[in-house]
């Protein structure tokens, strides 16, 4: 098809959650071709490329989306997915950290957030942020047990 670069973007994004990523691929190209910088077109280039397991590319076309949109929370996300992907912890953390800054509600952020700072055996840190996902995400099962996960680390960081 030969549509418009929105058109183009839409149907991407369409073939990305379905997972037909050769087919996004040929949409999002046409898109970018037709407008580079667009911030949409290449987050959803990054989203495509990180699901090709193509961290370092994936990288690079969400920061471009950053570049134009800075507060495209999504991007800050993926950014942190290829970072933890490469063992950056600290890149993914100052990614999702400038995601809740802009949006405190972002509670998908707010639990990766707390999930690294677990790992991290930062605990406190993680029950934090952890208690915020649970006020704005109460339903999330994933992040209860974030959040007890969190919760068990420090007290048996108390009873050492």
């Amino acid at each position: 098809t030969g549509g418009d670069a929105f058109s183009e973007r839409n149907l991407a994004s369409a073939y990305i959650a379905a997972g037909e990523f050769s087919k996004a691929r040929e949409h999002l190209e046409k898109s970018l071709a037709k407008e580079p910088m667009h911030p949409h077109s290449n987050h959803y280039m990054g989203t495509l490329l990180y699901n090709e397991k193509r961290y370092a590319e994936a990288i690079a076309y969400n920061l471009k989306a950053l570049e134009v949109s800075p507060d495209l929370l999504d991007a800050h996300y993926n950014i942190a997915l290829c970072a933890v992907e490469f063992g950056n912890k600290a890149f993914a953390l100052e990614h999702l950290g400038q995601a809740v800054k802009k949006d405190p509600a972002f509670w998908e952020s707010l639990l990766f957030y707390g999930q690294i700072l677990r790992e991290e055996g930062r605990y406190g840190e993680a029950k934090e942020a952890l208690e915020k996902a649970a006020r704005v995400a109460p339903w999330s099962v994933q992040v209860a047990a974030e959040l007890k996960m969190a919760e068990d680390g420090l007290a048996w960081e108390g009873a050492r």
